[in-house]
């Protein structure tokens, strides 16, 4: 089979010809409950590329109050100072505007996808949390947007708002860093503050990473779907769900197993598989596949990536996860930390919970 370099997760491999609709697995109203905070994405996208529009917008509206020609030398400087601070202005302006829209989608991806996750384990049979828990989770994962993200990375989401809104602001005061003879300073500078805030491709200008739109796209997409990922796994965990599924989005295509999102929903760990042993559960490798506890469930992987958390608690091992939630429950702890502790804790304190249950059933028998 014939295979091309392609550049997935920031690496360039070498993959097949991508597949489409070869990953949707798992249960179709949780992925297309996911779809429609997708579409939502694209909405706020559009949003954010209307707001660096109206940027331009008014700095080209400045430029065009400008004198194209100046004889007076001073008169141009003043011209170009005049028309750098309009566009300074109009760029700080835009992203104090698109930092409250991103703040915004954020709540809201994060309320669309835990309403999905609590129909969805009310359809499983497993009492959600309480409208109070529910909020408390909502505002506390809302607050860990200024997280250091990826760990260990120095960088947290303000960071970035920030550093690409230095990066072009800098972009245009490189402008008068060169000589304008015929006095159009202030056009062309509004030329490219338009080329770094919306668009390269109309103007051959490389810009690292792309325009401020694209790169707030990227920031949009990264945040909500990764907060809304922490968000639903959350839920999970106060509901007394132990296992999750890493789960595809339904639009990604297949690369053979090779992109890290493909291997995270193709794989375990072996934590999981000496838990489920424990326990007395026993898998087909299919089912395996993408299964993980919650204290082991992976972290966002890269920017753009749309995949997302799947409880599994299926009726055939209800009296086994819940006998498990219960001895969690009798320890002080949740059933994901319990987990997290061991195969040793989790024996210790599903035989603690045993001996409890015999005894109340000698105390009921005449």
């Amino acid at each position: 089979m014939a295979t091309t370099k392609k550049k997935l997760s920031g690496q360039i491999l070498e993959v097949p010809p991508a597949k489409p609709g070869m990953v949707l697995k798992g249960d179709p109203e949780l992925a297309e409950a996911r779809a429609v905070l997708f579409r939502a994405q694209v909405r706020e996208s559009q949003a954010l590329r209307r707001i660096m529009d109206g940027a331009v917008k008014k700095i080209e509206d400045s430029a065009g109050a400008q004198p194209v020609t100046v004889d007076d030398t001073r008169m141009l400087k003043a011209s170009e100072r005049s028309a750098t601070k309009a566009a300074e202005k109009g760029i700080r302006d835009a992203f104090v505007e698109a930092d409250h829209e991103v703040e915004a989608g954020v709540r809201r991806s994060i309320s669309r996808a835990t309403r999905a996750q609590v129909a969805h384990l009310e359809k499983l049979g497993i009492r959600p949390p309480t409208p109070e828990q529910i909020r408390r989770i909502r505002e506390s994962v809302a607050n860990l947007m200024n997280e250091e993200f990826p760990p260990g990375s120095g960088m947290t989401y303000s960071m970035r708002m920030e550093l690409n809104r230095r990066e072009h602001t800098r972009q245009i005061k490189g402008v008068l860093r060169q000589k304008y003879p015929d006095g159009g300073a202030s056009q062309r500078i509004a030329r490219d503050v338009k080329v770094g805030l919306t668009d390269t491709r109309s103007v051959r200008t490389p810009l690292r990473g792309g325009s401020a739109s694209k790169k707030l796209r990227r920031i949009i997409v990264a945040e909500e779907t990764r907060l809304a990922n922490r968000a639903e796994v959350a839920i999970m965990r106060v509901s007394g769900v132990a296992f999750a599924y890493w789960r595809l989005n339904p639009t990604h295509p297949w690369y053979g197993g090779r992109e890290v999102c493909e291997w995270y929903a193709s794989r375990t760990d072996s934590a999981t598989v000496d838990i489920l042993a424990t326990l007395g559960i026993t898998l087909p490798a299919s089912a395996l596949q993408g299964l993980y506890r919650l204290d082991n469930y992976p972290d966002y992987p890269h920017p753009f990536c749309k995949c997302y958390p799947e409880p599994w608690f299926p009726t055939k091992f209800k009296p086994k996860l819940r006998e498990l939630s219960s001895a969690a429950q009798a320890t002080g702890r949740s059933t994901a930390d319990l987990l997290a502790a061991g195969s040793a804790m989790v024996i210790g304190a599903l035989s603690v919970e045993r001996a409890r249950k015999r005894e109340a059933e000698l105390e009921e028998s005449p």
